[in-house]
């Protein structure tokens, strides 16, 4: 037990070092981008929402004939 306890503080160094490398990275600052972009976007955010409702509604009427059967 007393080495899982001395590895956390390395293991939280290098967490904390891969989080630094992602959020430094191109690819993270073009989701980042992208994503407030798509906030932004009130086309886009009422499309997206009615695809999720379309979505729930399609696992309720799956989830309703599993249970019928």
């Amino acid at each position: 037990m007393s080495e899982a306890v001395s590895d956390e503080p390395a293991v939280e160094g290098s967490l904390q070092a891969f989080i630094e490398t992602l959020r430094d990275s191109a690819t993270y600052r073009q989701f980042v981008d992208a994503s407030e972009q798509l906030e932004a976007d009130e086309e886009a955010q009422s499309l997206l929402e009615a695809y999720q409702q379309k979505q729930r509604e399609l696992q309720a009427d799956e989830f309703d004939s599993i249970h019928r059967s």
